[in-house]
C-alpha cells in the first residue's frame, strides 16, 4: 500500500486533479436545477410503499422476486430505496451526489489513464473529454439513472484500477 502511495498519489498529480475538479465545477454548476421526471416519481413512490409495507426488507424480497425478469439490479434498487429515502423531493442532494460520483469516476479514469500511458497529459485528457461528454450530463441530470450508471461505472473503474496496479 505504501508503494502504491508514493508511486500513483502523490502532489504533483494534484495540479491535473485540480483541473479535472475545476472543469467538472464548470461543466455542471447548474446541477442543482435538476428535477424529477416520470421515472424519478415511480421511484420516489415505490421507495415510499415498501417504507410503509417492510422497508428495506421488502426492497431486498422484491429484489430477489424480480430475479427471473430482464433486469435485474439488486444494488441498484437497494442504492435508490436508500437515496430516496435520505433525500426525498430536494433535487439538490441527488444533483451533489451526482457531482460526486462523476468527479471521483473522473479521478479514477485520470489514474487508469495515467498507469497505462505514463502521460499526466494523455491521463487528464482522457479525464476531461469524459467529462465533457453529453452522456455524463444525462447520467448525473436523469435522476433514475444517475445510480445505475454512475455507481456501476465507478465500481468497475475500481476493479480495472486494481486489475492494472496488480498486473503493473
Amino acid at each position: 500500500m505504501k508503494r502504491f502511495i508514493t508511486k500513483y498519489i502523490s502532489s504533483s498529480h494534484t495540479f491535473f486533479v485540480g483541473i479535472i475538479i475545476l472543469v467538472s465545477l464548470n461543466a455542471f454548476w447548474k446541477i442543482n436545477n435538476i428535477f424529477f421526471r416520470q421515472d424519478e416519481w415511480v421511484g420516489l413512490g415505490g421507495a415510499l410503499s415498501r417504507r410503509e409495507n417492510g422497508g428495506l426488507f421488502k426492497v431486498i424480497e422484491d429484489v430477489f422476486e424480480s430475479f427471473t425478469s430482464s433486469r435485474f439490479l439488486p444494488l441498484s434498487s437497494i442504492t435508490n430505496y436508500i437515496v430516496y429515502n435520505l433525500f426525498g423531493i430536494n433535487t439538490s442532494y441527488y444533483g451533489v451526489m451526482g457531482l460526486g460520483a462523476t468527479l471521483i469516476n473522473a479521478i479514477l479514469l485520470y489514474a487508469i489513464s495515467y498507469i497505462l500511458t505514463k502521460s499526466k497529459i494523455a491521463a487528464v485528457i482522457v479525464a476531461l473529454l469524459w467529462i465533457t461528454n453529453n452522456l455524463v450530463f444525462q447520467s448525473i441530470s436523469w435522476i433514475a439513472t444517475m445510480i445505475p450508471s454512475q455507481f456501476a461505472l465507478m465500481f468497475f473503474l475500481i476493479s480495472f484500477l486494481f486489475l492494472f496496479l496488480y498486473i503493473y
